[in-house]
């Protein structure tokens, strides 16, 4: 058993190991163990068109839904409109104001965390099925990237295909700026 650095965070794992014991990032494969035909891989990474296949199913759940498409003017928007809420519910009810500030001040941290839990939900979803690894590896056309985008159409996504593989995101942002004209 030989010690290997982990990709992601850099700390000594077992090489016989699937995945980091740190960080849950897959194991880069050495090139002897992979295969350019894109047939299933050893240490659970799969092929490219198994990866599309799991980015086709991908189902955003209902607070991923909520929040897709939030920026931070939608954010704005939901906290101005929050604010307003609770101080006409404070004036006109009989609701005083010491207890609306902290009920906003929870609901401002449930929009930052909701806010940002989508990405998340969608990073966890591509490394607990090795499409991250796919993203890396894939030559082609970059099609995994591209569903992957497809998939989950937000700029953050974009960032996290930009981190895996430069080549691909150059590629989506062509094709949207095609898109756009």
């Amino acid at each position: 058993m030989a010690l290997i650095k982990c990709s992601e965070c850099g700390k000594e794992i077992s090489d016989k190991a699937t995945n980091c014991v740190h960080c849950g990032c897959p194991i880069l494969l050495s090139p002897t163990n992979s295969n350019a035909v894109g047939e299933k891989l050893s240490h659970g990474v799969i092929s490219s068109q198994e990866a599309i296949e799991l980015l086709k199913k991908y189902k955003p759940n209902f607070l991923v839904r909520l929040f897709k498409k939030q920026g931070f003017s939608g954010f704005l928007s939901k906290f101005i409109g929050m604010t307003i809420v609770f101080i006409v519910a404070g004036r006109f009810g009989d609701v005083d104001m010491e207890i609306i500030l902290p009920i906003l001040g929870v609901c401002v941290v449930l929009l930052l965390l909701g806010s940002l839990y989508p990405l998340a939900h969608f990073k966890g979803y591509c490394r607990r099925r090795h499409i991250d690894e796919a993203i890396r590896k894939d030559v082609g056309y970059m099609n995994v990237a591209i569903n992957a985008f497809n998939a989950f159409p937000t700029e953050k996504t974009l960032v996290y295909i930009r981190k895996l593989n430069p080549a691909a995101a150059k590629e989506i942002e062509r094709q949207l700026a095609e898109k756009k004209k």
